[in-house]
């Protein structure tokens, strides 16, 4: 009779080891789950007490983190040319030109080259971001990536000379 608890144990073992694709929504993503480091283990709030105010948690950052390295290593990114005219790609490099940003990791300074991404409740697959506050930076190193942290246009002060500027999110 100890074949039966064998085989429930094989079985559960296969489960768990797909459990997290199937959240990524078709994303090829169980060779890449561990190339991200840096990741963060508590939720993080984008947007203080605001309105658009939203606590991401560590695996909704993970997730977006993921998706956005996989668009940075095929060479894709999700095209939001149908909303409205306008001519959006993510990821896209982030510029770094907010003063109030500082990441934590000093492996994601000012002149490094980092992608910016729009994280959401859940996988964002393109749709106009004019409502869509928070971003996910991360820092591509060859196949691998740095989570630099979360940024939020919620919240963030007016600075000469830029459009939307971002402040750090909590967490």
């Amino acid at each position: 009779m100890k074949f039966l608890p064998i085989v429930s144990l094989i079985l559960s073992a296969t489960t768990c080891a797909h459990a997290d694709v199937a959240d990524v929504q078709g994303f090829p993503l169980l060779s890449i789950f561990k190339t991200i480091k840096n990741l963060p283990t508590r939720s993080v709030r984008c947007g203080g007490t605001l309105p658009r105010n939203e606590v991401f948690t560590a695996h909704q950052i993970s997730l977006a983190a993921k998706a956005a390295l996989t668009h940075l290593l095929k060479g894709t990114q999700v095209d939001l040319t149908k909303a409205k005219g306008t001519r959006n790609f993510y990821p896209k490099p982030y510029g770094y030109k907010d003063p109030l940003v500082r990441f934590p990791s000093a492996l994601c300074g000012r002149d490094d080259q980092l992608s910016e991404f729009p994280i959401t409740r859940g996988l964002y697959a393109g749709a106009s971001t004019k409502d869509l506050a928070h971003r996910i930076v991360i820092k591509q190193i060859g196949r691998k990536a740095i989570y630099c942290g979360l940024i939020t246009h919620e919240g963030a002060p007016e600075v000469s000379g830029l459009v939307a500027p971002y402040v750090n999110c909590d967490g």
